[in-house]
C-alpha cells in the first residue's frame, strides 16, 4: 500500500477509506398421466390407482388418486347372471416399495363408486410400483397398480450477500455498497443417502462499488472498482429430526478483496491500493431447511464484524442483509 504526501484532511479522509476495506479484510473471512390397469371381468370392481408425475425426486410429497366403481363386464363364471354388490368395497389397501402414504396406506370407501386421494412421500431412489387391492370382505377383488421413477435429485445453491456503507463527514461524504455472491450444483455421491450432497470449489466473488461521492475540496478522480474472489466447499446433511437439511458452505479459499483508487483533496492527489486477504469461521455460512429447500436469512461474519465496529463511528452508518437459498433441480 502507498500513500502520497498530503494534508492533514487527506490524512483524515485516507484513514476513513482504510478503516472500509481494512475491517471488512482483517475480521472476514416432464409430467405424464397414467393409466390404471383395467379390471377383469371376474372382479366386481372397477379400481384404478395413479399419480400424474414421472419422475420424482427422494423426499418428493406427492397426490395418489384411487378410483374405484362397479364394473359392467362383471361375469361370475359357471353360467351364472352378473348380480352387482349393493354397497362400494370393505376396504382399499396401498403398498409401495419406496416410499410410503399419508394418512393412512388403507380407507373404507363409504359409497358404491367414487375417489380418494392419499399423499405419497418418495423416501428411496429407484423403480417404484404402487399397488391399490380392493377387498370385499375377507376377499380381494381388484388389484390395480402405478409405476414411476424416483431419483437422487441435485440441488443449487446460491449465497447472496449485499453490504451498505454511507459516510457522512465535514467536507466529504460517499456511499459503497459492497457485494458477495456464489452459487453451485450440490450432487449426491452415495444414491442411499440422497441429503448427503456436496459440490466442491465453487465460486466466491467479490464487489466493491462506490455508488455515491460529493465533497467541496475533493475530487474523486480515478476508481477501480473493488474485486475479490475465491472458492467454497459446500455440503448438506439432513436436519437431527430427519425433516429437511442443513447447509453448510466451509471457508474460502484463496480469497482476497484488490483495491485500487485515487482521489485528490486539497489540491493533493493520494492514490489507495493494496490486497486484502478475507478470513473467517468454520463453517463459514450454515442455514436449515425444515421444508428441503427455500430461502433463509444468514449472518456473515465478514459484514456482522465489520458493521458493528463502524456504526460506533460517528458519520458513519452501514448495514447488511445476507440470504443462502437452496432449491431442488427438477429431474428429466
Amino acid at each position: 500500500m502507498k500513500l502520497r504526501p498530503s494534508t492533514s484532511k487527506s490524512a483524515r479522509i485516507t484513514r476513513l477509506f482504510l478503516l472500509v476495506f481494512f475491517l471488512l479484510a482483517l475480521d472476514s473471512p416432464g409430467v405424464v398421466a397414467s393409466t390404471p390397469r383395467a379390471s377383469s371381468n371376474s372382479d366386481m370392481f372397477s379400481l384404478g390407482v395413479s399419480q400424474s408425475k414421472d419422475p420424482i425426486c427422494v423426499g418428493d410429497v406427492v397426490n395418489v388418486t384411487v378410483q374405484w366403481g362397479p364394473n359392467i363386464n362383471y361375469d361370475p363364471g359357471g353360467g351364472l347372471a352378473p348380480v352387482l354388490p349393493l354397497a362400494g368395497p370393505t376396504r382399499i389397501k396401498l403398498q409401495a416399495g419406496l416410499g410410503s402414504f399419508y394418512p393412512d396406506a388403507s380407507f373404507t370407501p363409504g359409497s358404491y363408486s367414487g375417489t380418494h386421494t392419499v399423499t405419497y412421500t418418495a423416501e428411496k431412489a429407484g423403480k417404484e410400483k404402487i399397488f391399490a387391492v380392493a377387498w370385499f370382505g375377507d376377499s380381494s377383488d381388484a388389484i390395480a397398480s402405478d409405476t414411476f421413477t424416483i431419483k437422487a435429485c441435485d440441488y443449487k445453491f446460491t449465497l447472496d450477500g449485499v453490504f451498505n456503507l454511507d459516510v457522512q463527514t465535514e467536507g466529504i461524504s460517499y456511499s459503497v455498497e459492497y457485494t458477495v455472491k456464489s452459487h453451485g450444483v450440490l450432487t449426491a455421491p452415495d444414491p442411499d443417502k440422497p441429503f448427503n450432497l456436496e459440490g466442491n470449489m465453487k465460486k466466491v466473488k467479490l464487489d466493491a462499488v462506490y455508488t455515491s461521492f460529493s465533497s467541496s475540496k475533493c475530487t474523486l478522480f480515478t476508481y477501480e472498482p473493488g474485486t475479490g474472489g475465491g472458492f467454497v466447499d459446500a455440503k448438506t446433511e439432513p436436519r437431527q429430526n430427519g425433516n429437511g437439511m442443513v447447509l453448510q458452505l466451509a471457508p474460502p479459499q484463496d480469497m482476497a478483496w484488490d483495491v485500487d483508487l485515487s482521489f485528490a483533496c486539497d489540491g493533493n492527489p493520494l492514490s489507495i491500493s493494496g490486497v486484502y486477504p478475507s478470513t473467517s469461521s468454520d463453517p463459514w455460512v450454515s442455514a436449515e431447511f425444515p421444508m428441503g429447500s427455500g430461502q433463509q436469512s444468514v449472518k456473515l461474519d465478514m459484514f456482522e464484524i465489520p458493521m458493528n465496529k463502524m456504526n460506533g463511528n460517528p458519520g458513519v452508518s452501514a448495514s447488511y442483509t445476507a440470504t443462502l437459498t437452496l432449491e431442488k433441480v427438477q429431474p428429466k
